[in-house]
């Protein structure tokens, strides 16, 4: 549905996390990935999840090296997938160099693919986050080696009231063993965790763990080199997970789309009209919530809107939906007013020389149908 009449003019959570980290000296790693000589078919997929902790300020996914040519793609709580709007970052490049970063990401299960645009071989993926902030002393900044049978030791103190207590050994070669206890220095009998697993990727998480010295021991199972070692607490209140736009992705998809079709016709782009977004929104979810297609029209300083009433998904507005507004077609004759603006409206909308700007605005009902409103000026 589209219309073009006159218009009218509208429209730190409290929490403290403290971590004392035994660090990378790239930054304040707290749990990564790490896959190196990763290798495919074109069409295969490798997946791998990453748990990210509330208060997270950054993630980062890098994919490096190699030949061929690996896809990358990162998507919140659940498989990325090729699909448009089945993945939250895919940088898409000609070459298997990747990255995706987020700042303050949600908490919970961060799913990362690497899909074979072409076979690859040789390829090194890493993911990691960062906490939320650093204090108490000095930070260390460790890569460990020793010999079979070798201890190598360090200590954190943890303050009362602290919530968890994180120590983390990965990368590197070899095999060493991670130890934990408290107050003393650990040894092969004595601990408080001890994962033992083949190879250095070992984890030990403490809740409510005591006030004092707790120990970390690394004992050489066989000989081992550069290894990280890892340890921070958090304290006081988690922050809850930060708001997540779920349209994020379907917005740009919306403006590439249309600019996709006004290139059929050597028009000029239309700019993403990001400010007016939160307007459409709500326009978008009043019309939804009403059932009536344009009954907020104007209250975002549009010029012209097309509307996409109760569609399944955002792929299905931005295929279907505006592929249906662009068939309509040139109007027949000029002017074009009553049934032929109704037949061909969404189409002069879109294809308009004097718009510059489009903004796409979604809302979810209840039953997962999807209302967009498409705001042109």
């Amino acid at each position: 549905m589209s219309r073009i009449p006159s218009i009218t003019l509208s429209c730190l959570l409290p929490c403290f996390i403290v971590c004392f980290l035994l660090s990378l000296a790239h930054g304040q790693v707290t749990d990564r990935i790490f896959q190196e000589n990763m290798e495919g078919a074109a069409g295969s997929w490798q997946r791998f999840t990453l748990e990210v902790p509330a208060g997270s300020t950054h993630l980062s996914v890098s994919t490096t090296g190699g030949t061929g040519d690996g896809d990358l793609y990162v998507r919140f709580n659940a498989q990325p997938e090729t699909a448009q709007g089945q993945y939250d970052c895919r940088p898409f490049l000609s070459s298997n160099n990747e990255a995706c970063d987020f700042d303050n990401p949600q908490a919970g299960t961060w799913h990362i693919g690497f899909h074979g645009y072409a076979a690859y071989t040789g390829v090194t993926l890493e993911g990691s986050w960062t906490p939320a902030q650093t204090t108490g002393g000095d930070t260390l900044q460790e890569t460990v080696t020793g010999e079979s049978g070798s201890w190598t030791f360090f200590k954190i103190e943890v303050p009362e009231g602290a919530l968890s207590l994180t120590v983390e050994l990965f990368e590197g070669t070899g095999d060493a063993d991670l130890y934990v206890r408290f107050g003393e220095q650990p040894t092969k009998d004595t601990f408080d965790c001890r994962p033992f697993l083949t190879g250095n990727n070992e984890t030990c998480t403490i809740d409510n763990p005591q006030a004092g010295v707790y120990h970390i021991g690394i004992q050489g199972f066989e000989a081992y080199a550069d290894a990280m070692l890892n340890a921070f607490w958090t304290a006081g209140e988690p922050p809850p997970p930060p708001e997540q736009d779920e349209f994020a992705q379907a917005r740009q998809a919306c403006v590439d789309r249309i600019n996709a079709f006004r290139a059929t016709l050597n028009l000029m782009p239309l700019e993403r009209w990001a400010d007016n977004e939160p307007c459409t929104d709500q326009q978008s979810e009043q019309d939804a919530l009403s059932g009536v297609a344009h009954g907020t029209f104007g209250m975002c300083n549009e010029f012209g809107q097309n509307t996409c009433p109760g569609w399944p998904s955002t792929d299905a507005i931005i295929t279907n939906c505006l592929q249906q507004m662009w068939d309509e077609g040139p109007p027949p004759v000029q002017p074009c007013e009553g049934q032929c603006f109704q037949d061909h409206g969404h189409f002069i909308n879109m294809s308009r020389e004097d718009f510059t700007m489009v903004s796409c605005g979604f809302f979810r009902l209840p039953d997962g149908n999807i209302w967009s409103n498409q705001n042109f000026r």
